[in-house]
């Protein structure tokens, strides 16, 4: 059925959120249509059953929609990016209640290190690629969970990290160094792995 209105689903991002920040007629739903398949795909690929998915979707969707209209976009993408780290944790909360084994994709959080790790240069070779995401999926997994979670917290921006702390049970100070270690082992792993310089 085609959606009516003055937004649809060719709108950019930004008109959407502002639309539906403003309670333009229609523009909820366009959101709900657009980003419930987000939401879902990254509590399944977490490792939940369907119906556990079905849950975060709706319990993401209504934390997006009581703070949208405080939501204020910092580049393109950061709307995409504040859904995704919300999901994440709804997921790492029941994974603890239910005391089950947690498996989060870090997909947007490598990008993000490589990024920021790879800083000047234009073009990264695929088995470049594939070795920075080894590297970023060993610190993963030789850091405690709140250590990741802070980090992960830290590179999304999306909270300061007094409120991190905060729902961390952790000081701001160990937030903030817990940003800059795991930064600083993902560093020194590219480099210790890094191939030589081949000189003419």
């Amino acid at each position: 059925m085609e959606l009516s209105g003055p937004f649809s689903l060719g709108s950019t991002d930004s008109q959407l959120i502002r639309s539906a920040q403003a309670d333009h007629p229609n523009s909820w739903s366009v959101l709900v249509e657009t980003y419930a398949p987000l939401i879902y795909q990254t509590a399944r690929k977490s490792g939940l059953q369907s119906s556990d998915a079905a849950d975060i979707t709706q319990n993401v969707l209504v934390q997006v929609y009581n703070s949208l209209k405080n939501f204020k976009p910092q580049n393109r993408g950061s709307f995409r990016k504040w859904i995704k780290v919300i999901a994440r944790n709804k997921v790492i909360d029941l994974c603890r209640k239910r005391q089950i084994s947690i498996t989060i994709l870090n997909e947007d959080i490598i990008a993000d290190c490589e990024q920021r790790l790879g800083e000047g240069t234009s073009e990264v070779p695929n088995q470049r690629l594939r070795g920075i995401r080894k590297v970023i999926a060993d610190v993963r997994g030789n850091v405690s969970e709140d250590t990741w979670q802070a980090f992960e917290a830290m590179l999304a921006g999306f909270e300061t990290s007094r409120e991190i702390g905060k729902r961390l049970g952790m000081s701001e100070t160990a937030v903030r160094l817990a940003k800059h270690r795991v930064l600083a082992q993902i560093q020194v792993r590219l480099e210790k792995d890094a191939p030589p310089d081949e000189t003419a």
